[in-house]
């Protein structure tokens, strides 16, 4: 049977996983900390970021592509370091995986409070309504890359929807001449964000095995996905730092 355009294990699903993995709560905090410097400052510092977690992540996956079977990180440094260096890549990958989920169920729990009270009018105590949230969003993850990917359709879809009303909507309005700032003083500030705005090598051995080992098919992916996270990131600086002014007001 003929594979459709969009079926598991397709290029374009594992792009739009690439771009849900980097589109978070950090593409919020991208206008503020970029508006300091300016957005020709900000742009380069976009692109640096964008071209060193794309060549990484290229780097990763030709390494993956030593291994046979499915790998993770972990198992990649113990068979290529040895002992101690799969426990050390065990410590920093469950740190900062923890921090990450810890972080993101906590919001979840939020926002289904925020939820509930805007429709619902009900109040639960958001604790209980992050432990919901991670036990849907677990079973979505216990049933397999496929059903992540479908979610994760299913989300991006919506994500863009939005995303694209909000670009006819603001785009008319912004306001060119707020896009000159330039304060050189600040250019750093808002790498560490940057760099974290394109984090999705975790995804690489998930991804290569969902592609049945197919390097050619990840490079595309790779390549695509993080293409398309830097050029959504860079309307949303255009939209935000073209309407808001550096000092603030109106």
């Amino acid at each position: 049977m003929k594979k459709t355009f969009l079926s598991p294990g397709s290029v374009v699903g594992g792009m739009l996983l690439i771009v849900g993995s980097c589109i978070g709560a950090g593409m919020l905090a991208l206008p503020i900390l970029t508006g300091l410097s300016g957005f020709l400052p900000s742009l380069s510092m976009l692109l640096l970021a964008w071209s060193f977690m794309t060549f990484t992540a290229l780097l990763v996956v030709e390494v993956n592509g030593w291994f046979y079977g499915q790998v993770n990180f972990v198992s990649m440094a113990g068979q290529a370091l040895g002992r101690w260096g799969r426990g050390f890549a065990w410590v920093t990958y469950l740190f900062l995986f923890y921090s990450l989920m810890v972080a993101y169920i906590a919001g979840g729990g939020g926002i289904l409070d925020s939820f509930l009270q805007d429709f619902c009018n009900t109040q639960i105590n958001p604790a209980y309504l992050s432990l919901v949230f991670a036990v849907l969003l677990g079973l979505v993850v216990f049933f397999g890359t496929k059903s992540v990917d479908y979610l994760n359709r299913f989300l991006m879809a919506g994500l863009i929807a939005t995303y694209m009303g909000m670009l006819i909507f603001c785009v008319a309005r912004v306001k060119p001449h707020l896009l000159t700032h330039v304060n050189f003083t600040y250019l750093l500030y808002p790498l560490p964000v940057l760099i974290t705005s394109f984090g999705f090598h975790n995804m690489i051995p998930t991804l290569t095995a969902y592609l049945k080992g197919d390097l050619r098919k990840m490079r595309l992916v790779i390549l695509g996905g993080s293409f398309l996270a830097l050029i959504i990131y860079l309307l949303w600086e255009i939209v935000v730092l073209g309407l808001v002014p550096f000092a603030g007001g109106g």
